[in-house]
């Protein structure tokens, strides 16, 4: 964060979102914490700060909030229909309850993600493509022309980890250093 350091701390965020992990300690938190204070929306990583509680007994989730609070309200203070979508359908005491479960000793995740919206409660999370397998080394083209297998969804994994996505990757490139997850972790369209 050197050029935050040399005068650019004016720079804003907003309308950003940024996924950041290792946001429980370290350099991670500190850029969840800059990019939050200057505007951005912020998801940390929960499940390595998960991985760590669990041999205490603590419980680490992260809730992802949509409510009409005084600040929602304000930056969209200009546009009626928002407005009124926002007070109508996303009151803040719907969000209470899902952050009351998970604050409460008897929370029954850790490393989750929860999408608290309105009376629609989800969870949200990270999914890695089948993506391509490359017979040479790739070039900025390849990935371009690729593109399209990389970013399809129609099969994809939900590691745990990313030591289990890792092991994913090394058993497609035959490495012999790693087998994917004993779990079956691919949705119904990749295991066809």
């Amino acid at each position: 964060m050197a050029w935050v350091d040399e005068g650019c701390d004016e720079v804003r965020f907003d309308g950003r979102v940024v996924v950041v992990t290792g946001g429980g300690r370290g350099l991670g938190r500190e850029y969840a914490v800059f990019l939050a204070a200057r505007g951005a929306q912020v998801l940390v990583n929960t499940t390595s700060s998960a991985a760590e509680g669990a041999a205490y007994g603590i419980k680490v989730n992260a809730v992802a909030p949509v409510a009409a609070t005084r600040m929602s309200l304000e930056a969209v203070r200009d546009d009626e229909r928002t407005t009124a979508l926002l007070t109508d359908l996303f009151p803040a005491r719907h969000v209470a309850p899902v952050v009351a479960l998970l604050a409460h000793e008897s929370a029954p995740c850790t490393g989750q993600l929860l999408h608290a919206a309105g009376r629609r409660t989800a969870r949200i999370f990270l999914g890695a493509t089948e993506g391509v397998v490359w017979t040479e080394d790739p070039t900025p083209e390849m990935v371009r022309d690729g593109f399209p297998r990389i970013r399809d969804t129609g099969a994809f994994r939900t590691p745990g980890s990313v030591s289990e996505s890792m092991g994913f990757s090394f058993a497609r490139l035959g490495a012999g250093l790693g087998t994917p997850s004993a779990l079956d972790l691919t949705t119904p369209a990749a295991r066809e």
